[in-house]
C-alpha cells in the first residue's frame, strides 16, 4: 500500500515548456562547459517559485519575462536528492506566456549519462569528445529543464566547437559561423516537439559516409577519422531498414536526417 506521506517526485504541471533554445560551449580539455538556455513557457497558475530538473549544474544568472513585464529572481536553490533547482520571486508571477533566461556551469562527467566526456585515439594519439546519454532522465544534466516524457517541446541547439571538430545534433546545422579565434558556432534547425531523453548532441573529430534512402532521408554514419571503411555496413543497413519500417507502419520519418 502506498504511503500517503510520500513525497512526488514530478514537478508542478502548471509550469509548461513549449520550447527551448540552448547554446552549449564545451571544453573538452577542462572537462566543463558554459551554457545558456531560454525557455518559452505558459504558466497556468499564479505562483511564486519555478522549479526544474537540474543536476551537477550551477547557475549564474536567471530571469524571466511574462508578456513585456520582467520579474527579479529574488533566490536559487537546490535540492540534491530531488535533482532540482527553484527559482524563487518576491511576488506572485501572473499567469500567462513568458520566458525563463538562464545562465549556467556544467561538468563534463565521466558516469556516461548525462553530457559526459569519452575518449578515442587518433594515431596512437588521446583524444575527448563531450556527447550525451539522457535516456530515462538525464538530461538535467546537460541544463535545466522539466525532464519528464510528457513534457515535450521544441529544442533549438547551438554548440560553440573548435574550428577542427564536428557538431552533431538531432537535426541538420542551419548555420555554421565564425565565433572567437580557434572556434566555431552551429547553429541546428530547429527539431519537431519531443520529450527531452531524446536530445542529442556531440563534439569531436569525426568523418561520416552518407545516403539517401528511396524515401529522400539522408542517413549519415560517424566515425572518427580514419574509419570510414568500417560504416559502410552500417549505413547500407540503415538505409534500408528505414525504408522497410516507413512503409511497415505507414509513417514518414519525421526528420530529414538520420
Amino acid at each position: 500500500m502506498k504511503n500517503s506521506k510520500e513525497k512526488n517526485v514530478r514537478l508542478p504541471i502548471h509550469f509548461k515548456p513549449e520550447r527551448y533554445k540552448l547554446v552549449l560551449h564545451p571544453d573538452l580539455e577542462k572537462a566543463t562547459f558554459a551554457g545558456e538556455e531560454v525557455i518559452s513557457f505558459e504558466l497556468n497558475k499564479s505562483e511564486d517559485r519555478i522549479v526544474l530538473h537540474s543536476d551537477e549544474l550551477v547557475v549564474r544568472s536567471a530571469e524571466v519575462k511574462i508578456g513585456e513585464k520582467p520579474f527579479r529572481v529574488h533566490k536559487i536553490s537546490y535540492d540534491r536528492k530531488s535533482e532540482t533547482v527553484t527559482f524563487s520571486f518576491p511576488q506572485k508571477l501572473p499567469k500567462g506566456k513568458g520566458e525563463l533566461s538562464i545562465n549556467f556551469d556544467g561538468i563534463l562527467n565521466s558516469k556516461m549519462r548525462g553530457f559526459y566526456r569519452s575518449r578515442y585515439e587518433i594515431g596512437g594519439k588521446e583524444h575527448f569528445m563531450a556527447t550525451t546519454q539522457f535516456e530515462p532522465t538525464s538530461a538535467r544534466y546537460a541544463f535545466p529543464c522539466v525532464d519528464e516524457p510528457a513534457a515535450k517541446a521544441i529544442f533549438d541547439v547551438t554548440l560553440i566547437i573548435p574550428k577542427d571538430h564536428t557538431a552533431i545534433s538531432n537535426t541538420i546545422p542551419s548555420v555554421v559561423r565564425e565565433h572567437e579565434s580557434g572556434f566555431q558556432v552551429v547553429e541546428f534547425e530547429a527539431t519537431p516537439k519531443m520529450s527531452t531523453y531524446l536530445v542529442a548532441f556531440i563534439v569531436g573529430k569525426f568523418e561520416f559516409v552518407e545516403k539517401q534512402t528511396a524515401g529522400g532521408t539522408m542517413v549519415r554514419v560517424f566515425v572518427t577519422p580514419g574509419k570510414k571503411k568500417q560504416a559502410e555496413f552500417a549505413l547500407e543497413v540503415a538505409t534500408k531498414v528505414l525504408t522497410f519500417y516507413e512503409k511497415y507502419f505507414g509513417i514518414k520519418y519525421p526528420l530529414p536526417v538520420l
